[in-house]
């Protein structure tokens, strides 16, 4: 028993330290302004903008699900078997670069594999597997699923938006990336359309009830693996 506890409060400590490394990597990151990130020729540096989303140049993305413009999304479609399983068959989001504007310039975000946190949820839909539908079903006989549901966030132009990341400017172009070739989570890349004050909050509000819950269950372990072995 006491294992069992033990290991929910290893899990708890893992979540305070993740908040922490975001409180961290917040706290150790300038916030920056396009112009100044542009104003002595090519650069590079992990620091913070925050602005709004702005129209693309080009065409603007369409959400698979909904039909609504964005120029971000993410979805989910899970498929319910008829004996209470799940198979989540679908799930994907966009990866096409965006521009964030603030007062003094334009940069280009590039998302690659990170989600956009604090997004509008724009569809929430469950279909009965008897029904037609345009959207995208699983492979296999229909007979086995119950039901489909259907999740889509999107990120609209005019949205207030964070980043926190690797800004890059080539003479030409500004662009923020992931700092790190690979998923970090040392050195997250952040985007948001939270503010960095809410961000911080939320990250200090992980970070104590993971440190504070994994003690407590890590303590009550260790009574627990002391009764047990009386």
């Amino acid at each position: 028993m006491y294992i069992l506890v033990a290991l929910f409060g290893a899990f708890f400590l893992a979540v305070g330290w993740i908040g922490r490394m975001q409180l961290t990597a917040m706290a150790r990151s300038v916030t920056r302004t396009c112009a100044e990130l542009t104003a002595h020729g090519p650069f590079t540096t992990k620091c913070e903008v925050a602005g709004t989303v702005r129209a693309p140049g080009g065409p603007i993305l369409t959400a698979p699900f909904s039909g609504r413009p964005c120029v971000w999304y993410r979805v989910k479609a899970t498929a319910k078997y008829r004996d209470g399983g799940t198979n989540p068959f679908l799930k994907e989001s966009s990866d096409q670069p965006f521009e964030l504007w603030d007062d003094t310039g334009g940069i280009d975000v590039f998302p690659g594999t990170t989600d956009v946190h604090g997004t509008e949820k724009t569809l929430d839909a469950k279909i009965s597997s008897d029904e037609r539908t345009h959207l995208p079903v699983p492979d296999g006989h229909p007979d086995r699923y119950r039901e489909y549901h259907y999740e889509e966030w999107t990120l609209p132009v005019g949205s207030p938006l964070y980043v926190r990341g690797k800004a890059v400017f080539d003479g030409m172009r500004l662009s923020m990336r992931a700092p790190t070739a690979e998923p970090s989570t040392t050195d997250p890349y952040i985007l948001s359309t939270r503010s960095e004050k809410q961000l911080r909050r939320r990250a200090l509000a992980i970070m104590v009830t993971g440190y504070g819950g994994g003690a407590l269950l890590v303590a009550l372990a260790a009574v627990v693996a002391v009764l047990e072995s009386n």
